[in-house]
């Protein structure tokens, strides 16, 4: 049986990830001409981020038999810090809507959705699948060293632009 049964998967699937991320900046930068990090990128990555997040969660099907990937159930009493954080974004998303301004309202709500899935699907890559992958085949400290460089390069990758 393969030594490595999580592992491998895991790597190939963060890269899948990290390549969708490039065919986003690349879209981003040389087909819509966008320079990193021009608020509008964020219409064009929304889409991407959807697909990154579907992503995400088929392969933590495929690899584990469920997408949980070493996340226990969600502790309700333990989020009650984030109250402050979800009455500012209330109060921000309030603000926006009422400016009148159509298109600020527009920009806001897309990178509040793009946002929620940026944390949902690199949390659930590189800390679920790499990192609870790895786990079960490899030292602690190697794969803590193998999901950093693996979350470091997603975020080496930047858009292509028209010169």
């Amino acid at each position: 049986m393969d030594q490595q049964k999580f592992l491998k998967p895991a790597l190939w699937a963060a890269l899948g990830y990290i390549a969708i991320m490039a065919v986003g900046m690349f879209t981003a930068g040389r087909v819509f001409g966008m320079r990193y990090p021009e608020p509008n990128m964020v219409y064009v990555l929304v889409f991407f981020e959807i697909a990154m997040s579907l992503y995400a969660i088929v392969m933590a099907r495929r690899i584990f038999g469920h997408w949980h990937c070493g996340f226990g159930p969600i502790d309700w009493r333990g989020l009650v810090w984030l109250t402050p954080n979800f009455a500012l974004m209330a109060v921000l998303f309030y603000l926006a809507f009422t400016t009148g301004k159509v298109v600020a309202s527009g920009l806001v709500l897309v990178v509040i959705v793009t946002m929620i899935l940026v944390g949902f699907s690199e949390e659930l890559v590189f800390r679920g699948i790499v990192l609870q992958g790895g786990l079960r085949d490899a030292s602690r400290g190697k794969v803590i060293l193998i999901s950093a460089a693996m979350f470091a390069s997603l975020h080496s990758v930047k858009p292509g632009n028209r010169r």
